[in-house]
């Protein structure tokens, strides 16, 4: 049980990886969207 656990967190952690870098290697940077309701992540240049 332990090791599915310990399983569980190094894909959980690994997937925040994948997901929060850009192409390029950088990081996103977060923005406000227009209406004000939510986050936007955008890579370097992108606006």
């Amino acid at each position: 049980m332990k090791k599915l656990f310990l399983l569980l967190i190094l894909y959980f952690f690994s997937a925040q990886s994948f997901a929060g870098s850009c192409p390029d290697g950088s990081e996103p940077v977060k923005s406000i969207s227009a209406d004000g309701t939510y986050f936007v992540y955008n890579c370097g240049g992108d606006s």
